[in-house]
């Protein structure tokens, strides 16, 4: 079964042939989520807007699990460490001979649960490090299928505005002419 490319009539993959080339227009979230990986540090040809924010929803699930185990060891550290201060002699004052102390916060990571925090930081790291290749390359390839440059992934590293920008590119219609950037 062939399923045609809505910009320009061109087949965009054969189904159970195993040719991942084109684009996966309609995708499901599996379907997506399965050439996430099969392409994962492909960056030529190009990727459907279904395709993209498939696999774009299936990071975003996985990575809640690590942030909230972070944000809970982090919440949970700062409010222990509020209530149990560090109390520590300063020495004595010379005019009345009384010990003189003061209170300073034993810090988030000395916390019970600060074990909670770092252990989700390292997770956030670990998955971050490993999902950022193929989330660079089906933005590069999403990109293509919208007639532009690849490289445009980039802006996205621009402080306060690149992100938006990205987003809206990633956001453009299918464009006939990204053919261009399929494998040859």
């Amino acid at each position: 079964m062939k399923i045609v490319d809505p910009a320009g009539g061109g087949v965009a993959e054969i189904t159970g042939s195993g040719v991942l080339d084109g684009p996966l227009y309609g995708a499901s979230f599996g379907k997506s989520v399965k050439r996430f990986f099969a392409k994962y540090a492909k960056f030529a040809g190009r990727a459907s807007r279904s395709e993209f924010w498939w696999s774009q929803l299936f990071v975003f699930l996985v990575m809640v699990v690590p942030y909230l185990v972070t944000t809970v060891g982090l919440v949970a550290s700062i409010a222990w460490a509020q209530q149990n201060p560090n109390v520590q002699s300063m020495g004595f004052d010379p005019a009345t001979g009384q010990e003189v102390f003061y209170e300073a916060p034993p810090g988030v990571v000395n916390a019970p649960t600060g074990s909670l925090m770092v252990v989700g930081f390292i997770l956030v790291a670990v998955l971050g490090l490993a999902l950022l290749v193929p989330q660079l390359s089906l933005l590069w390839r999403r990109l293509h299928d919208a007639n532009l440059a690849g490289p445009l992934a980039l802006v996205g590293l621009v402080p306060l505005v690149g992100g938006l920008i990205v987003f809206v590119l990633a956001l453009m219609p299918t464009k006939a002419e990204g053919r261009r950037f399929d494998p040859r």
